[in-house]
């Protein structure tokens, strides 16, 4: 008989509740490969993105605590995703920090304890220090099972093709049996593993995007073609330059179906709005072009709503003559979006989300299907 878990503590990041997108044609491929972005969307090697409302001295614990729930799933040979199933347990139980005590329930402490809320049936009567205290330990248990019995994710069959929240639920055994409270943090919680594992995009000093005013600067990554690389292009406004400096913070970053959403919601996993298609619903962290190019929008001015399916990006804004298209214009094509960048060189250039397995890039704008008109969301002076 299966010991009742309690509910989740904490329930840190919000999944988004819109529809669907499509970005559906591809356009040429470009070069894939783990590379550097713009800071605004990864994270030094090791180093956890920030937990909302952590102080430095907690966020300091909380990536101690995040490295040592890694360290245990590497020792047992786990892949990354059980490290990530792991971490948004912890992330909801206990905020990533090591609870010396349970919470209460009908007017009485529980017996949890540690990282991931294990109850002291978890363990051997008499059995010091308690292993629940020891983060390594803990998620060696939640890999592995409880010293009764109980089950671990690694006894669980298929927990490898799971969507994640379901794999933790079938662990913890909360009150929520649909996983809704773990898929609440699904997002902060696989970036952090993903941090913590090295598999999530890395920095570097030299792809920082630089901002003059409205002259914004290219950055010179292999995520960019060779000849608009550290390129300088003119906004339209100040605002239009903070929006496309950081849509080119997010190159290199995964194509995920469903991913990101409207007035400059950030990358995601896709699930909201993806629905389990194509690469959704899973480990990867990104943007769909439609996603992408509401980012930019929504990053220069929340008033900038193109909405976040590619279909209705198409037919609705300002049209515009691609001859007097500028910097911030979306770039329609069937079943895809791109955010226009201009004219460099003779060339005119396209930031985008094409496809999956093919990270954020800029290219030029040489597809002869594109719609007759760019789409104008944008305003020189917004209300």
């Amino acid at each position: 008989m299966k010991i009742p878990r309690r509910l989740g503590l904490l329930a840190v990041v919000l999944v988004s509740t819109l529809t669907l997108s499509g970005c559906v044609t591809p356009p040429s491929k470009v070069a894939t490969g783990p590379g550097s972005i713009g800071s605004s969307s990864c994270t030094a090697v090791g180093t956890i993105p920030q937990i909302p409302g952590m102080s430095a001295d907690r966020q300091a614990a909380a990536e101690k605590n995040a490295q040592a729930i890694a360290a245990a799933a590497a020792e047992l040979g786990l892949p990354v995703k059980a490290t990530q199933i792991a971490m948004v347990v912890a992330l909801t139980e206990s905020t990533l920090e090591n609870i010396g005590f349970g919470d209460v329930q009908n007017g009485v402490m529980t017996t949890s304890r540690g990282l991931f809320q294990q109850i002291k049936a978890w363990i051997l009567d008499g059995v010091t220090p308690d292993p629940r205290l020891d983060p390594k330990a803990a998620a060696k248990m939640f890999f592995t099972g409880g010293a009764r019995g109980q089950e671990g994710l690694t006894d669980i069959a298929g927990w490898e093709n799971m969507d994640i929240p379901t794999a933790a639920q079938r662990v913890e055994k909360s009150q929520f049996t649909d996983g809704s409270n773990y898929a609440k943090n699904l997002t902060l919680g696989v970036a952090i593993a993903n941090a913590v594992t090295g598999t999530a995009p890395t920095c570097s000093t030299s792809s920082n995007v630089a901002v003059n005013g409205v002259q914004v600067t290219i950055p010179d990554n292999e995520f960019v073609i060779a000849q608009a690389r550290g390129k300088t292009i003119v906004a339209p406004s100040a605002e239009m330059a903070k929006g496309l400096a950081a849509g080119f913070a997010q190159l290199g970053l995964p194509y995920v179906w469903g991913g990101g959403n409207a007035a400059g919601g950030g990358p995601d996993n896709g699930c909201a709005r993806g629905g389990g298609a194509k690469n959704s619903c899973g480990a990867a962290i990104g943007f769909d072009c439609s996603g992408l190019t509401a980012f930019v929008l929504g990053a220069g001015n929340p008033a900038w709503k193109p909405g976040t399916q590619s279909s209705i990006q198409r037919a609705g804004g300002i049209p515009v003559a691609s001859a007097s298209g500028l910097p911030g214009d979306i770039v329609g094509f069937p079943g895809h979006v791109a955010i226009f960048l201009g004219v460099i060189d003779g060339v005119q250039y396209i930031l985008e989300a094409s496809d999956v397995g093919i990270p954020i890039h800029v290219v030029q704008l040489r597809r002869t299907d594109r719609d007759a008109n760019l789409h104008r969301y944008w305003t020189a002076s917004p209300a």
